[in-house]
């Protein structure tokens, strides 16, 4: 909300934009998550 108390542009007006960037967000986090494990894992350098 700006100083005249209106929405600023493309924030709340378009629910369905925050949506599909959260949705691609989650997409990248559980990419990179998942190749990390499966890097580890495939190295084992814990043991």
């Amino acid at each position: 909300v700006n100083d005249a108390n209106e929405a600023i542009v493309g924030s709340i007006q378009y629910p369905e934009k925050i949506i599909r960037s959260a949705s691609i967000l989650l997409i990248h986090i559980i990419g990179f998550a998942g190749t990390a494990i499966l890097l580890f894992r495939k190295k084992d350098i814990l043991s």
